[in-house]
């Protein structure tokens, strides 16, 4: 099962696109590691801009612009992919550039995780 969506989210250095997508670890019933959101976008258009951060937790960030998140992990590449997450749950993503300093993080985009339950009946 793969879910995507795409949102036109802003930063203060430019515009750009997030795709989320959250996959779940194949038919071992929620065994294995969790869940997967693999998320991309544009990168922004500054070349003084040498890495992003995308901020996410189970909780909204709240205000627009906020990095307000329980997690966060630093990319030179505008991708990257986060596992370990809760199966069936709600997850908040924002992505903020930095430059010697980071932006305000961009719109926010919502993605549930899928249930983790096998498809495979068994035999």
């Amino acid at each position: 099962m793969k879910l995507v969506y795409r949102c036109v989210c802003s930063l203060a250095l430019a515009f750009f696109l997030t795709t989320v997508a959250a996959c779940g670890e194949g038919g071992d019933g929620g065994a294995g590691g969790g869940a997967i959101a693999s998320v991309a976008w544009d990168p922004v258009n500054d070349p003084t801009v040498v890495s992003y951060t995308v901020h996410y937790g189970k909780q909204s960030g709240g205000s627009v612009g906020s990095c307000d998140y329980e997690h966060s992990v630093d990319v030179t590449v505008p991708a990257t992919a986060i596992a370990g997450l809760e199966f069936n749950t709600q997850y908040y993503f924002a992505i903020s550039a930095f430059n010697g300093s980071h932006s305000n993080c961009s719109a926010e985009v919502a993605e549930m995780t899928p249930s983790g339950e096998s498809n495979v009946q068994p035999m």
